[in-house]
């Protein structure tokens, strides 16, 4: 593939992982703006990245990171009484939440020491 076309490709990447951040931390501006920075950080960390081959599987790898916010990440807001809530609208529409009800154990991704 032509580099032109290669860093058209990579630039299209980007956007779409914007617009998936602006579509899912919208009205929460430091998410927002820490979700851009990570962005930014992780595409400049692979600036000299030469490769034909592993950048495609970058590339890939954003698509899939974009889709990920797109459908699997939701924002929970205050509603007008004052309670959070999720608005389940467009790729959620169809999923099942799972209520977090005060004094629930979440997961913590973290192994306890035995």
């Amino acid at each position: 593939m032509a580099a032109t076309a290669i860093a058209a490709e990579t630039r299209s990447v980007y956007r779409g992982l914007l617009r998936s951040v602006q579509q899912v931390f919208r009205g929460d501006l430091e998410m927002l703006t820490a979700a851009r920075q990570e962005i930014r950080d992780r595409l400049e960390e692979r600036r000299n990245v030469h490769d034909e081959e592993e950048v495609s599987r970058l590339q890939a790898e954003g698509r899939e990171a974009a889709e990920f916010l797109k459908t699997s990440i939701m924002q929970a807001m205050p509603n007008e009484k004052g309670h959070i809530g999720v608005d389940l609208e467009g790729e959620h529409a169809n999923c099942v939440v799972e209520p977090i009800v005060p004094g629930m154990e979440l997961p913590s991704g973290k192994k306890k020491r035995t």
